[in-house]
This record gives structure tokens, C-alpha cells and sequence, in this order.
């Protein structure tokens, strides 16, 4: 479609979601000629699906989510092939906006219909999780299913919005969440490495394509991005525990790092937040 059209949906607005299922298409099937009063979102599993947007073609593949939007003429001309399997969800519209040619204002999520989820594996997990919801009996269902709902937003705006270079990689996810959940722990390269089950090499060098810096600059910058807020947090630690806290041989080691990245020391840190002033990095 033409790169002006976007739905553009209200941020934080509350959602029902009238349907959210699987379907599996045994024998081809031609999409429904229709206008909605709610939106349609399609997640393809499996095939392929040519749907029409107004005047407009649009082949929808494995691992793409198209946005149907509300009161828009939809159709398809040809089935699609035997054994297609998709999600969908029908969900309200509210003060949701579809535009051609103008822009979108603050306080919306402006979306292109069509967005590849390749390397966007929460966009799916999010579908499956509405579904999910959608089924089951819990308190609170609703606001649940609207919350998820406003996530799966957010997901697909930056499926559509990422540099080239940085779309998602397993590997550097999976580094990424070892260092968040271990503190306490500097690793290595080696190490890393031997978890994954890869080279030294293609840890390090997948790293540093994927996020623009070393493996090593990364774990410190988050280790001292969260010594900071540890310190303003608890102030009456030593800081002697707070370098073990966050796998530092020691308190100078400590020191010199953080005043490295905030031009500041730990302890004129520390006394500076006592006195109310705002962080700065």
C-alpha cells in the first residue's frame, strides 16, 4: 500500500475485543467482502493470503500481522492455499483514525497496515496470549485483554520503526537477559559463549553488530546504571556492599567506574541525592 496510509490509534485507550481465535482453513478460503465496525487483525501462521484494502492488494505472508481497520472496505478476489492457519482479533475502534495523506497527532500510535514479525517473536506471543485471555473466565478479563492489547500496539510500532541493523537476534536477547538477571556476576565473552553453545567470536561479534558497542560496555553501563538507583534507593548501604552487590572486586574498582560514566563519585553521589538534587548522566 502506499507509505502515507496509516491507522493511527488512540494511545492508552480502552479495548474490547469482540472475537480472538485461531482459524484453520482447511480448503482455501476467500476473505469476506466487507466494512467493519471494528478493527481486524490478521496473524499469518501459515500461508499466504492476497486481501484487498480499499482499491489496494496486499499479500499477507507467513509471520506478517495486516490491521484491517474499522469502517474501510475490505475484500479478497482469491482464496487462499489449502491448509492456511491464522489469528485473528476483532477489536473497537473508539476515536481510532485511518488516513491517506495527513499525519497523525500526539498522543497516537500511527501504524501501517501491514508489518513483517519475523524478528518481532513478541508480537506473536502477544497474539496467543489475547487469544488466551479472550477464552478464559478471569477476573478482570477486560481490562486485561485491553492492557495486552495496548502492548501488541506498541510492538508492532516498533517492528515498523527499527533501523535496519537492529532488528532482533535470539542470541543477543538471550545475552542480554543473562546479564540482567545475574547482577551480581561480570561475565566473559568465554563464558557466555560456552552457555550458548556458539564461539567467543559469534557472541562477541553479533553483540557489537547488533547494539553498537561491546558485550563489556554493556554489562558495566547497566551494572552502574543500576548501582545508581540501588544508592538512591538504600543510602545507608556501604558502598563496599553495593560494589559486591553488582559483581565489583571492590570499592575503589567501584569508585573509579562510576565516576567514569557520571563524573561524579559514590559517595558525592550519594550525598547529592540526599540532598534532593536531580540525577545527572
Amino acid at each position: 500500500m502506499e507509505n502515507e496510509t496509516r491507522i493511527c490509534f488512540e494511545d492508552h485507550a480502552f479495548r474490547r475485543v469482540s472475537a480472538a481465535y485461531f482459524n484453520h482453513y482447511v480448503h482455501g478460503f476467500v476473505h469476506p467482502d466487507r466494512v467493519m465496525e471494528e478493527h481486524d487483525l490478521i496473524y499469518m501462521c501459515e500461508g499466504e493470503w492476497e486481501i484487498w484494502l480499499q482499491e489496494c492488494s496486499v499479500m499477507l505472508r507467513r509471520d506478517q500481522v495486516l490491521i484491517l481497520p474499522a469502517q474501510v472496505h475490505h475484500y479478497g478476489k482469491r482464496a487462499c492455499p489449502d491448509h492456511t492457519k491464522t489469528m485473528f482479533l476483532h477489536v473497537s475502534a473508539g476515536r481510532d483514525r485511518f488516513l491517506t495523506q495527513e499525519k497523525g497527532n500526539g498522543g497516537e500510535i500511527s501504524l501501517r497496515p501491514l508489518t513483517d514479525c519475523r524478528d518481532a517473536g513478541n508480537v506473536r506471543a502477544l497474539f496467543e496470549k489475547i487469544t488466551a485471555e479472550f477464552a478464559s473466565r478471569h477476573d478482570y478479563r477486560e481490562s486485561r485483554i485491553s492492557a495486552l492489547f495496548q502492548l501488541l500496539l506498541t510492538e508492532l510500532y516498533a517492528a515498523q520503526n527499527q533501523s535496519p541493523g537492529e532488528a532482533s537476534d535470539e542470541l543477543v536477547k538471550t545475552v542480554m537477559r543473562i546479564i540482567r538477571e545475574e547482577p551480581g556476576h561480570f561475565h566473559t565473552v568465554q563464558e557466555l559463549a560456552g552457555l550458548l553453545y556458539v564461539s567467543p567470536r559469534t557472541v562477541s561479534g553479533r553483540f557489537k553488530k547488533r547494539t553498537g558497542i561491546t558485550l563489556h560496555q554493556y554489562e558495566l553501563d547497566m551494572k552502574l546504571h543500576s548501582a545508581a538507583a540501588f544508592i538512591r534507593e538504600y543510602p545507608d548501604v556501604k558502598l563496599h556492599e553495593v560494589a559486591k552487590n553488582f559483581g565489583f572486586y571492590d570499592e575503589f574498582h567501584f569508585s573509579r567506574a562510576f565516576s567514569g560514566r557520571f563524573s561524579v563519585s559514590p559517595a558525592a553521589y550519594r550525598k547529592r541525592k540526599r540532598g534532593g538534587e536531580e540525577e545527572r548522566e
